[in-house]
């Protein structure tokens, strides 16, 4: 090729256009996954918004098959709905949404969700998603949305409304080359495991078979969304300040730290200034430049500041993830955790949440990884929470084999900017504090193991010499009945009484591990 010629086929491509490339980065890879993915982002919508407005979550999802790997989805639920101009951009855009720039705790960060959906069902089916949509206004919307890939804006067709008492937002989506199965990686799997991390939601799920499933809420607790964070002084890197500086409405630099920063005020402005000086405070932001931006992220990081809020975290709580757990899972023992919010990168905040649920029901080993309050089901070898699962001495807490026994271990870490570790939101990023703290909630959790599995091993070990007992009883009484001249009946129920007299603490263990050992 002359050399003249090298850049004739130079183009640039929409931020469709790659995903649509690329697709398997949302999640859209296997044909189980792809639905998986797909109830994935409008469940994380659904429960998102009806937070937001302070609703009871109310949930139905239901998928019909239409032909070999050709599924229709329906998700809809009673949440605050959305306005019939914001529906071509939630569906129809993708990186548009409320959430990418919002430090609040939500299940999508990243405004890629249901537009990928969208996009997906559209290059499978070539059939676009259909929103039905109401305010509670008594006005109801509905509308086609697809996308155009070329310019990665919203093609809508078959606008309607009309009056109706209807509230919420009901989506449905047509889709090829995806599977629908009851495999650990499945629709069904999903939604069970959003059903334990959700337990204010009730959940209707009914599968291609007509099968119905209901997951009954145990909690009744409103969870409202908390106040929106700000980005704190001591995480922020040059590029984040370089983009607030563009955005901002401040006129001054010193302004924008102030308004934009969390925990900068008056005081912190005057020590800035002995690093920077006053000119570069003064100075407009839309003006400021990348060396400007650099002397102020190192001079923040010379400085103190009180510790990020905490507070604008929303956790499940250690009650109500063993309401869920026992509800849902029916085990002989719960152990919870909910740890005190840390900090990661310096200012991003973060909690962590355990819950170990062991025997009665429970058959064989399950890991439950969520990040807020969303689970995770692929990329598990990835992922931080596997890797501190796996780090954790469970011998020490009377745990010889995790694979081996009958436990479930679920695992909620909550921040307003999870750590994943692609575009797919399946795996948490291996941030050393992220990671330590895991650890130490499941170690806390696992102190408390150690009290069941001791008293389960004391049990079993006084059940066993009473087992030995009974057995020759009948021949001990015998016997002692004859030297003592006595009814062999008599002698036996003497001696069973003291048998049992002698085993009353193998009762109270029973009754406090909660069931017979066996």
């Amino acid at each position: 090729m002359a050399e003249k010629d090298m850049f004739k086929e130079f183009k640039e491509h929409s931020v469709a256009e790659f995903f649509k490339k690329n697709k398997q980065m949302l999640g859209f890879s296997s044909s189980v996954r792809s639905l998986t993915t797909a109830v994935h982002e409008f469940v994380s919508n659904s429960l998102d918004a009806c937070e937001e407005a302070g609703i009871l979550p109310d949930l139905y999802v239901d998928i019909q098959q239409v032909g070999e790997k050709h599924y229709v989805l329906k998700v809809r639920d009673n949440g605050p709905g959305i306005p019939p101009d914001i529906v071509p951009k939630v569906f129809g855009k993708l990186l548009a949404g409320t959430k990418f720039h919002r430090m609040i705790p939500t299940r999508g960060q990243q405004g890629i969700g249901a537009a990928g959906v969208t996009m997906y069902a559209q290059m499978t089916t070539g059939k676009p998603v259909h929103v039905k949509t109401s305010r509670g206004d008594g006005k109801i919307w509905e509308m086609d949305v697809m996308i155009d890939v070329k310019t990665n804006t919203p093609i809508v067709k078959n606008r309607k409304s009309y009056d109706g008492n209807w509230r919420g937002t009901e989506v449905v989506a047509e889709l090829g080359d995806v599977l629908f199965n009851r495999s650990k990686y499945s629709a069904f799997e999903y939604m069970r495991r959003t059903a334990l991390a959700n337990p204010h939601a009730q959940i209707t799920f009914v599968d291609p078979d007509g099968k119905k499933t209901v997951w009954y809420r145990t909690s009744f607790e409103v969870i409202r969304m908390t106040k929106e964070g700000k980005p704190h002084p001591l995480g922020i890197t040059v590029d984040d300040l370089m983009t607030i500086a563009r955005v901002t409405k401040a006129r001054k630099v010193a302004s924008m730290l102030r308004n934009e920063l969390e925990a900068v005020g008056s005081k912190s402005i005057a020590e800035l200034e002995k690093f920077v000086g006053s000119a570069l405070l003064n100075k407009n932001p839309q003006e400021l430049e990348w060396h400007e931006a650099e002397m102020i992220v190192k001079a923040l990081r010379q400085m103190k500041f009180r510790a990020p809020s905490l507070d604008v975290l929303i956790e499940i709580g250690a009650e109500n993830i063993e309401k869920s757990l026992r509800a849902n899972l029916k085990p002989r023992y719960v152990a919870t955790v909910t740890r005190k919010p840390k900090v990661y990168s310096g200012g991003i905040p973060f909690l962590v949440e355990v819950g170990v649920a062991m025997d009665g029901d429970i058959k064989g080993f399950e890991l439950m990884r969520y990040a807020n309050r969303a689970p995770l089901l692929f990329e598990q070898g990835a992922c931080a929470i596997t890797q501190a699962v796996q780090s954790v001495n469970w011998k020490r807490y009377g745990i010889q084999s995790l694979n081996e026994s009958n436990i479930v271990i679920f695992v909620n870490v909550v921040s307003t900017h999870i750590p994943y570790v692609s575009a797919g939101k399946q795996a948490i990023a291996d941030v050393p504090e992220v990671y330590e703290e895991i650890r130490a909630a499941l170690m806390e959790a696992g102190r408390k193991i150690k009290e069941y599995t001791s008293k389960l091993s004391k049990a079993k070990e006084l059940a066993a010499k009473k087992r030995i007992l009974m057995h020759y009883l009948p021949e001990l009484a015998d016997s002692l009945a004859k030297i003592l001249g006595r009814d062999p009946k008599d002698v036996e129920s003497i001696l069973s009484d003291a048998l049992e007299d002698r085993y009353r603490k193998l009762k109270e263990l029973e009754e406090k591990i909660g069931a017979g050992a066996e």
